[in-house]
């Protein structure tokens, strides 16, 4: 009777629990694009939200809530809402360092490191409400249908926020 070497198949189990440990560790390391960060996706449903959060929302007060509402994203995203505009997630606003774009930009930054990664993409505009020297540095997709907008205090990135090309021009969340 010829046994089966029991050294392949512990290699084969340790393999198989690292690709399920990478896979998963993969899933949860945000990283912000135009079109959202990590599983969260800017155009999603309130139900994929919920997966994709792997919680309930909370519940609105009354019908006037459910045409703009901010939801805290929770503990895997440090200091990320997410802006749902009648039912779909349009915007997600980032305020602490934990989250970098795919390029690695990250609030805290420079805003002279953020013109370095991204260049004349990039249109700056003096903030609405900031003082002094605060900017806003915005680039659009090609058709300019998503954007990122990062905010600075004019030293610094403060947050920024991806979404749809116009929710991330409202300059007071909703408005």
């Amino acid at each position: 009777m010829m046994r089966k070497p029991t050294f392949v198949v512990v290699v084969g189990l340790a393999l198989a629990a690292t690709l399920a440990a990478t896979a998963s560790a993969q899933k949860y390391n945000p990283r912000a694009s135009m079109s959202g960060i990590g599983p969260i996706r800017i155009g999603m449903d309130a139900g994929q939200l919920e997966r994709a959060l792997d919680r309930r929302l909370p519940d609105t007060q009354d019908a006037s809530e459910d045409s703009c509402r901010y939801i805290e994203a929770g503990a895997k995203w440090p200091g990320t809402a997410v802006m749902l505009l009648d039912g779909r997630v349009a915007r997600v606003d980032v305020t602490t360092r934990g989250i970098p774009t795919l390029s690695g930009a990250l609030v805290g930054d420079l805003e002279s490191k953020v013109l370095d990664i991204y260049g004349n993409r990039l249109r700056i505009s003096d903030s609405d409400f900031g003082a002094g020297d605060s900017k806003y540095l915005t680039m659009f997709s090609s058709d300019r249908s998503l954007g990122i907008r990062f905010e600075t205090d004019g030293e610094r990135v403060t947050e920024y926020y991806v979404g749809t090309g116009q929710a991330v021009q409202f300059i007071e969340g909703c408005l």
